[in-house]
């Protein structure tokens, strides 16, 4: 389990506190987290992993309150679904005998978002997440950004009455 949590959520943690007091004082910074799609993070068989990254979602959604108005924001890019990496490649593969296999997001998507959310573009853009996967890189990044982005964290639902 720890060597799980420390690379997906005490990691980021650890590493963001170090750096948001300089960022703070500098009036300007970024710090962008890397989490998973949100059907993921509560999928069975994917604890503590799931887990760890919905701790880094939440995380993202509090600091980004904490540091509103600064100059340093606090957002998330993720792959929005299976990224081609060697383990979740292996996982799809297997998946794909049960019918047609789902596309992989190759790791080099994540760029055009990454580059959006650490531009001055992006001044105001605190406390969001972007899905890689649903990134159109022939609009401006902006209008992109609104197409793939929604608040960090979980939407909060209420009983019925």
């Amino acid at each position: 389990m720890q060597a799980v949590l420390e690379p997906n959520y005490i990691a980021a943690d650890q590493m963001s506190r170090r750096v948001a007091r300089r960022m703070v004082e500098a009036g300007w910074g970024r710090i962008v987290n890397v989490t998973t799609k949100l059907d993921t993070m509560n999928r069975a068989h994917t604890s503590p992993y799931g887990a760890s990254k919905a701790a880094l979602e939440m995380a993202t959604e509090v600091w980004a309150k904490e540091v509103e108005g600064t100059g340093l924001t606090i957002n998330i890019v993720n792959p929005g679904a299976g990224a081609n990496t060697p383990g979740m490649a292996d996982e799809m593969r297997a998946m794909s005998r049960e019918g047609p296999a789902p596309r992989l997001v190759e790791p080099e998507e994540m760029v055009a978002p990454l580059l959006y959310v650490v531009s001055r573009e992006a001044a105001n853009v605190n406390g969001w997440r972007f899905d890689a996967n649903l990134w159109n890189a022939s609009l401006p990044p902006a209008q992109a950004a609104c197409q793939a982005g929604r608040p960090a964290g979980f939407e909060m639902h209420t009983q019925p009455a």
